[in-house]
């Protein structure tokens, strides 16, 4: 069944701001419009300018560190080398903070279809990030460990000049430089680095529906088994600060430890990773976007498992759970109900942007 409502706005007052919702074809996105009167316009955020420091501390090994001001930011970088025509991408380093894939987050192409997404995916393969974590459960306190900093060892000594380009998925910030063979600064060439501005995403209007209709009934204290450990139902806190590596291993160490008793304590005491599903500017780094993303394919592609995959080799399935791209097509552990079906953000991308968006822009509590 289908339920359309169409209101003559002409003869409607502003409505009060509350999420208005759209149920077409199973689908149900939260529209901005319906939730801002003529008083309360589209607002634009704009980035800020990133000071980036770069050095070669030796021959093969380019030593960057990113901040705003003085604060260390954690964001995404992409490397190139000059030469006498346009900016090429820089392959073949290795880095202190890798993403799960050095290209571009969201997809190009889904089912064979133009995405509508951006920045899409466009073959660059030269991104890392200045950290993928932010911190460490120390004697069971969180301690924040992120630096902006980031070590690349590169393929081999350079012999033209690196450009370092910041905030391309971030929509917080953006900023360029240029590191010479001789490690001198250079020059950064038009058009990179420049801060843009966004469509302002609010976590109440835009990405709260959402989560709700798609996320919420397995993903809340209440949930299915271990869906419960990755809450996704109530508030931004919950995504940005709810350290749900603790769960998972602490339930490891009552497995481990059946007694109970001070081996299940220090067990439980020795925990260190910290893991949330959210990083704040960070789409490439933050597990809700990882795992939900819409595949090339509209399936499992060589491209999607990159980002949602697990096991060696990566596949979409999983003997405990079924299904681990989010929303769940199946929760069945057979293998024959297993059958690459299509997720909802496969369907409807411009609800996934919505969520990328947030989050590039801070995933803010607004």
């Amino acid at each position: 069944m289908i339920l359309i409502f169409i209101i003559n706005s002409a003869t409607v007052p502003p409505m009060p701001c509350k999420p208005t919702f759209l149920f077409l074809a199973g689908s149900a996105a939260a529209l901005a419009a319906g939730c801002r009167s003529s008083e309360d316009p589209p607002q634009m955020v704009a980035e800020t300018t990133l000071t980036i420091e770069a050095a070669l501390t030796d021959a093969t090994t380019l030593a960057i560190q990113i901040h705003d001001g003085d604060a260390p930011v954690v964001t995404d970088v992409w490397l190139y080398t000059l030469g006498d025509g346009a900016p090429t991408p820089l392959t073949g380093f290795t880095s202190t903070a890798a993403r799960k894939s050095p290209r571009l987050m969201l997809p190009a192409t889904i089912g064979g279809n133009p995405s509508g997404l951006a920045p899409a995916d466009d073959g660059r393969m030269n991104g890392l990030m200045t950290n993928t974590t932010r911190g460490a459960l120390q004697g069971g306190t969180f301690v924040s460990t992120f630096d902006g900093k980031v070590t690349v060892t590169l393929p081999a000594a350079p012999t033209a000049p690196i450009l370092i380009e910041a905030g391309v998925e971030d929509q917080r910030y953006a900023g360029a430089a240029v590191v010479q063979p001789d490690g001198a600064a250079g020059v950064v060439p038009s058009g990179f680095g420049v801060p843009g501005s966004h469509l302002q995403r609010s976590f109440s209007r835009d990405v709260a529906p959402i989560l709700q209709l798609q996320c919420a009934l397995c993903h809340n204290p209440a949930g299915a088994e271990d869906a419960n450990f990755y809450l996704v139902a109530g508030s931004r806190d919950e995504l940005v600060n709810d350290n749900f590596a603790l769960k998972e291993q602490t339930e490891d160490c009552h497995d481990d430890n059946p007694d109970g008793g001070a081996p299940l304590d220090a067990c439980v005491q020795g925990i260190t990773k910290a893991q949330f599903l959210v990083e704040p500017g960070a789409p490439a780094a933050s597990d809700l976007l990882q795992r939900s993303r819409p595949d090339e394919e509209a399936g499992d592609s060589t491209l999607g498992l990159a980002w949602f995959g697990g096991g060696n080799p990566k596949s979409r399935y999983n003997a405990e759970y079924g299904d681990r791209r989010m929303p769940s097509t199946t929760q069945s552990t057979d293998p024959a109900a297993w059958t690459d079906q299509p997720t909802h953000f496969d369907m409807h991308p411009e609800e996934f942007q919505i969520l990328y968006d947030w989050v590039a822009q801070g995933a803010l509590d607004n």
